[in-house]
């Protein structure tokens, strides 16, 4: 098995588990950002996404919108799911 076979099965082999929480609740026109994960809004004034992603890029991607648009959160647990 050569490393590309490796690496190839490392990424399709394993999903990752996201779930933030978020100050405030964000506008809802936040939430198409969020498409492929869970948006809500919780009763402390905060909101929660969460879910499962593919791959590490697209959890990177969400990081990156947080930044982008200058979301403040107060939790991120980011894990493997094997």
């Amino acid at each position: 098995m050569n490393n590309n076979a490796k690496i190839n099965n490392l990424v399709c082999d394993k999903t990752w588990s996201v779930d933030i929480i978020c100050q405030n609740h964000l506008e809802y026109w936040l939430f198409e950002y969020f498409e492929a994960l869970s948006v809500k809004h919780i009763c402390n004034g905060n909101t929660q996404i969460k879910g499962s992603l593919k791959d590490i890029s697209s959890v990177y991607g969400i990081i990156v919108i947080l930044r982008d648009f200058g979301i403040a959160f107060n939790y991120l647990k980011i894990e493997k799911i094997l």
